[in-house]
C-alpha cells in the first residue's frame, strides 16, 4: 500500500514541475496587460514571502511519501486535504486584494490598459500550454492533480480575461481591463471556496458512499465460507483515502489459527482496493453490534 501511495506521489511531483516549468512566462504577461495579469501575481505572492500554492503542495507531498512510521504510525495521507484548505484560504485573500486593486484603480484613474503583438503572443501562447496541463492533470485525478487542474483552468481564463479586458480598454473602454480583473477574481474566489468545502468532511471522517459500503460488504461477505455474517462495517475517510473497519462473524469453535488467517487474508484484500488506507478486521462470535463504549461515540 505504501509502494503504490509513493508511486501517486511520485506522479504528482513530476506534474508540480511541469507546471513550475511552464509557468516563468507569468512576470512577462504582467508587465504587457495593465491592470490585470500584474494585480493576480501580486496577489498570488501574498504574504511577502513569494507565497506560492505549488511550493505548498510539493512540500505537502514530501512530507507523505517521507513519513516515518514511528512518529506517524498510520501515515500523513491528511496532509493533502489539509494543504488543499491553507492554499485555497491563501488564494481567496490574494484574489481579494485583485478585487480591491481593481476598485483603486477605476477611483484613482490610473487606468493604462496597453496591448502590443508581444502581449497578444505571450497571453494567447500561457493560455494554450495551461490548457494542456489542464487536461494532464485532471487525467491522473489524484487530489493534488484535481487542484493542480483547477489552477491550470483559472490561469486560462485570467489570461483570456486579461487578454481581452486589455484590448477593449485599450481600443474602446478604458475601464474593461479593471472590470475584468475584478469578475475573474471573483470567479477565482467561488472556485476556491468550493473546493475548501470539498475538503472538509475528508478531514473530519466522512462516511463512504453506499455504493462503496456495499462492495466493501459483498468483497466481505464472500471471502470465505467460514465468514458466516458480517456484524458491523464502517466505511469513512481518512483524508482522501478511506479507512475501513469490520466485525466478522464466525463460529465459536474455530480455532484462533484459522480465525486469524481468515481475518488477515480478507484485511490484506480490502487495503489493496484502490482508495483504501487502512483496514481493520475484527473477529466475533455471535452478533452483538458496535463494541465500542458509548461515551467514545459520535465525539
Amino acid at each position: 500500500m505504501r509502494s503504490r501511495n509513493s508511486t501517486r506521489i511520485r506522479k504528482d511531483r513530476r506534474l508540480f514541475r511541469q507546471n513550475h516549468d511552464r509557468n516563468q512566462h507569468r512576470n512577462d504577461c504582467g508587465q504587457g496587460s495593465g491592470r490585470l495579469l500584474l494585480p493576480l501575481d501580486v496577489g498570488r505572492e501574498y504574504g511577502g514571502g513569494q507565497f506560492n500554492g505549488r511550493d505548498e503542495w510539493r512540500g505537502a507531498l514530501r512530507a507523505i511519501e517521507k513519513t516515518s512510521s514511528y512518529d506517524y504510525p498510520v501515515g500523513r495521507c491528511r496532509l493533502e486535504p489539509l494543504a488543499v484548505l491553507v492554499v485555497a484560504i491563501v488564494m481567496v485573500l490574494a484574489n481579494l486584494i485583485v478585487m480591491g486593486e481593481s476598485i483603486l484603480a477605476i477611483v484613482n484613474d490610473t487606468l493604462n490598459p496597453i496591448v502590443d503583438l508581444k502581449t497578444l503572443i505571450i497571453l494567447s501562447s500561457g493560455a494554450i500550454l495551461k490548457a494542456v496541463l489542464f487536461v494532464i492533470c485532471k487525467k491522473h485525478n489524484t487530489v493534488a492533480s484535481n487542484v493542480l487542474a483547477q489552477d491550470q483552468r483559472n490561469d486560462v481564463a485570467t489570461n483570456l480575461v486579461a487578454l481581452a479586458g486589455a484590448y477593449v480598454g485599450h481600443r474602446w473602454w478604458i475601464y474593461a481591463d479593471s472590470i475584468g480583473a475584478f469578475l475573474v477574481s471573483g470567479f477565482i474566489i467561488v472556485s476556491w471556496i468550493l473546493t475548501a468545502v470539498e475538503q472538509i468532511p475528508l478531514l473530519v471522517g466522512k462516511s463512504a458512499s453506499p455504493e462503496f459500503k456495499n462492495r466493501i460488504t459483498h468483497i466481505a461477505i464472500t471471502h470465505d465460507p467460514r465468514i458466516k455474517a458480517l456484524d458491523t462495517c464502517y466505511v469513512y475517510h481518512m483524508g482522501s483515502n478511506y479507512l475501513v473497519e469490520l466485525h466478522v462473524l464466525m463460529d465459536e469453535d474455530l480455532s484462533l489459527r484459522e480465525s486469524h488467517d481468515v481475518s488477515e487474508a480478507l484485511q490484506v484484500k480490502i487495503e489493496r482496493m484502490p482508495y483504501v488506507e487502512r483496514a481493520f478486521v475484527h473477529v466475533d462470535y455471535k452478533m452483538d453490534g458496535d463494541e465500542h463504549l458509548p461515551s467514545k461515540k459520535y465525539k
